[in-house]
């Protein structure tokens, strides 16, 4: 990964942070319900459902983030943290590589433990 991608890829998951620093008032006041089109349809939450309120509520400093998606929470943290380390590192003449197959389990199992966690939260999730 060069660089550039690195510190792309640390921004944008740096970004749900910032915005819901900035603008998570706006998004927690009307319940903070984001419309989930797989959650209306099976009544199942997916394994995204209640990151928007974690990361909003994490951003502001607010511990209730652990009773929606907290993964997602972490998820982010720590894609930011490698994101600026392999900028870092590439910075210094250091190249650093993810093997495709590693990154595509990694991903698959963040959103497994993801939808494992929305669905134990499914009570908090959908009621507020």
């Amino acid at each position: 990964m060069d660089v550039r991608s690195a510190g792309v890829v640390a921004l944008a998951a740096a970004t749900p942070f910032v915005v819901g620093r900035l603008a998570g008032g706006a998004l927690l006041s009307g319940g903070g319900h984001v419309w989930c089109p797989f959650r209306a349809a099976t009544g199942v939450p997916c394994p995204l459902c209640g990151a928007t309120r974690s990361v909003v509520l994490a951003s502001r400093g607010d511990v209730a983030f652990l009773q929606y998606n907290p993964v997602w929470v972490g998820a982010l943290a720590v894609v930011a943290l490698v994101g600026f380390g392999v900028a870092l590192a590439g910075r210094r003449g250091r190249e650093v590589r993810f093997s495709p197959r590693t990154s595509r389990a990694v991903v698959a199992f963040v959103f497994v433990v993801g939808w494992v966690c929305a669905l134990a939260h499914h009570h908090a999730i959908t009621s507020s």
